[in-house]
């Protein structure tokens, strides 16, 4: 998730989508339920420049403080980034904006 997460304001030259990833300071958080002490959670803030992605220490985001969350196991997770999973899978539960979710997956892929 990490190597997905800071290589994607890259991603542009192949997915031209992830420019349209901008905001006004909205947040995304990704956590992991099955790893946590190892991974942390990442949360990703939506600027006017682009966005940037972030890991947090175990505990120190919470999907109520985040504008939109998705949780999931660490693989999930990955393929959900990846696009190889939908995130309407029971796989995850997600919580908060629904259209800044939308959003995010649209303009992420590749």
């Amino acid at each position: 998730m990490a190597e997905f997460l800071v290589n994607l304001p890259f991603a542009t030259p192949f997915a031209p989508g992830v420019a349209h990833l901008r905001g006004n300071g909205e947040t995304l958080l990704f956590r992991c339920t099955d790893t946590p002490e190892a991974h942390g959670d990442w949360l990703v803030r939506l600027r006017p420049d682009g966005f940037r992605a972030e890991r947090q220490p175990v505990g120190a985001a919470d999907t109520a403080t985040a504008d939109a969350a998705v949780s999931g196991a660490a693989a999930d997770l990955l393929l959900l980034l990846y696009g190889r999973l939908d995130r309407g899978s029971e796989a995850f539960e997600s919580h908060g904006d629904e259209e800044l979710l939308s959003r995010w997956f649209t303009n992420s892929a590749f």
